[in-house]
C-alpha cells in the first residue's frame, strides 16, 4: 500500500538538538573540573614553592649559625689552648713561687735559730752578770748588816764606857784614850755603813736596768696584765656575781717604775710555774698564795729556775699597799705573792715591818686588781682552820686550799717558752731577775 507520511512524537523530535547540550554541558563541566585541578595544581605548587624558599632560607641560616658555631669552636678551641699554655706558665710560676717560700722560710728558721741562739748566749751573759750582781749585793747587804752591828755595838760600848766613867772617876787618861779609840772606830764603822749603802743603791740601779731590758724583750713595753684562774667553790645565794668559772685580772705596775718586781712575776707566769699553786693564806688583811709545804717539786721549780726570790725589796712611792693590790712576801719577797684586802699601806710599806732588820724597806707592790674583784672578795669569806697554839699564824690558814688553775698573760699567750730553765737548772741557785 501507499506509504503515508509519519506524525512525529514529542519528545522524540530533534532528539539531535538535545543530545549536543548534554554534551556541551558535560565538557563545560569537564573544563571547571580541569580548571579547578589545574587551579588546585597551582596554589598548591605556589605554597610549596613559598614553603622551599622558607626551607631554604632555614637552611641558609642554620648553615649561617653551623659557620658562626664552628668559627666559635675555632675561637674557643684557640682560647682553651691559650689558656693551658698560660696555665702551664702560671704552674710554673707557682710551682718557682713556692720553692722561693720554701727558700725564705728555710732561711727565716735559720735566721730565727741564729737570733734565738745569739739571745741565748746574750741572755746567758747578763744572767751570769746577774748573778755576779746578785752575789755582790748579797755580800754587801751582809757586810752592811755586820757594820749596822758593829756601829751597834760600838755605840753600846762607848754608852758603857761613858757610865763607866761617871761612875769611877779615875784613870782619866786611860779613859780618854778609850774614847778616842772607840770614836775612831765608830767613824770607820760609819763611813764603812755608807760606802756599803752606796754600793748596794748601785747594784739596785744596776739590777733594775737588767730586768727592764729583760722584761722589754721577752715581754714588750706593756702595759702588761695577768689573768688568774682559781678553782672557787659556788655562792650564787651571798655572791650571785661570781661565774662559774672564776677569774681575775692584775694589771700590773709600769715597767719603768717597778721593773724587777714585775719582771720577776712575768717570768713566773710564763714559765707556768703559778699552775697548780693555792691560796692557803686568809689573815683577813691579805690573801697569801703560794706553792704548798708539801709540793717540793713546785717549790724546786721556782727555784731551778732562780725565779724564787727578788735580788731586792723594791719599792715605788708611787704605788702603795691599797685595797686590792698585789705585793710580793717576805723578805726577801718571793716567790709568794698576796692581795690588799685593806689598806696596808702602813703596815707593808717603809718602816712597817719593825722587826725586821732593815725595817726601812718595803714589800714590793707590783700591781692592781682591775678585773674579778667581786672574785676576790668571794676568796676572802673563805673559812679557816681553827687555831689555838698560839702563833702569829693561828686561824690565819684556809680550811681547804684554793687551787690556782693557770695564771696566762694577757694579749701574749703565745710567749716564746722559756729558753733559759735548762741552763738556770744545770746551775741551780735562787733569786728573780
Amino acid at each position: 500500500g501507499p506509504s503515508s507520511p509519519r506524525k512525529s512524537r514529542p519528545g522524540r523530535g530533534g532528539g539531535g538538538g538535545g543530545g549536543g547540550s548534554a554534551a556541551s554541558t558535560l565538557k563545560l563541566l569537564a573544563l571547571a573540573v580541569v580548571t579547578f585541578l589545574i587551579l588546585g595544581l597551582s596554589l598548591s605548587t605556589l605554597r610549596y614553592r613559598s614553603h622551599y624558599r622558607d626551607i631554604l632560607l632555614e637552611r641558609s641560616r642554620i648553615e649561617s649559625t653551623m659557620n658562626g658555631i664552628l668559627s666559635d669552636r675555632d675561637s674557643i678551641e684557640s682560647r682553651v689552648r691559650e689558656s693551658e699554655s698560660r696555665s702551664r706558665h702560671f704552674s710554673q710560676r707557682m710551682e718557682s713561687a713556692l720553692r722561693d717560700a720554701s727558700d725564705c722560710r728555710t732561711a727565716r728558721d735559720e735566721c730565727q735559730q741564729g737570733r734565738v741562739r745569739e739571745r741565748l748566749e746574750h741572755r746567758d751573759d747578763h744572767r751570769e752578770e746577774l748573778d755576779e750582781m746578785r752575789e755582790e749585793s748579797r755580800r754587801l747587804r751582809d757586810e752592811l748588816d755586820e757594820a749596822h752591828r758593829t756601829y751597834a755595838e760600838s755605840a753600846a760600848e762607848e754608852e758603857g764606857g761613858k757610865d763607866r766613867k761617871k761612875k769611877k772617876k779615875k784613870n782619866d787618861d786611860d779613859d780618854e784614850w778609850h774614847g778616842n779609840d772607840h770614836e775612831e772606830e765608830l767613824d770607820r764603822a760609819k763611813a764603812r755603813a755608807e760606802e756599803l749603802e752606796r754600793r748596794s743603791v748601785v747594784l739596785k740601779e744596776r739590777i733594775g736596768r737588767e730586768s727592764y731590758r729583760s722584761a722589754l724583750e721577752r715581754f714588750g713595753p706593756g702595759p702588761h696584765s695577768v689573768t688568774i684562774r682559781v678553782e672557787l667553790p659556788a655562792d650564787a645565794e651571798r655572791f650571785p656575781s661570781v661565774p662559774a668559772d672564776p677569774t681575775f685580772t692584775v694589771a700590773l705596775h709600769p715597767l719603768d717604775k717597778m721593773p724587777h718586781a714585775v719582771h720577776l712575776f712575768l717570768e713566773q707566769v710564763a714559765h707556768g710555774l703559778w699552775d697548780d699553786c693555792a691560796f692557803v693564806v686568809n689573815a683577813r688583811h691579805i690573801l697569801q698564795a703560794g706553792p704548798q709545804p708539801h709540793m717540793e717539786e713546785k717549790i724546786r721549780a721556782f727555784q731551778d729556775a732562780r725565779l724564787d726570790v727578788l735580788s731586792f725589796q723594791e719599792y715605788h712611792e708611787e704605788y702603795n699597799h691599797a685595797k686590792y693590790t698585789v705585793g710580793f712576801a717576805g723578805r726577801p719577797g718571793g716567790p709568794d705573792f698576796y692581795i690588799n684586802m685593806i689598806d696596808n699601806t702602813a703596815n707593808h710599806g717603809p718602816h712597817g715591818q719593825i722587826h725586821e732588820v732593815l725595817s726601812e724597806e718595803a714589800d714590793p707592790c707590783f700591781g692592781t686588781i682591775v678585773e674579778g674583784r667581786d672574785v676576790v672578795d668571794r676568796l676572802g669569806q673563805l673559812e679557816n682552820e681553827e687555831g689555838d697554839d698560839g702563833s702569829a699564824a693561828a686561824g690565819t690558814v684556809l680550811h681547804r686550799p684554793l687551787k690556782i688553775m693557770e695564771a696566762r698573760i694577757v694579749g701574749l699567750e703565745n710567749v716564746p717558752p722559756p729558753l733559759l730553765l735548762t741552763a738556770a737548772t744545770a746551775t741551780g741557785g735562787g733569786g728573780g731577775e
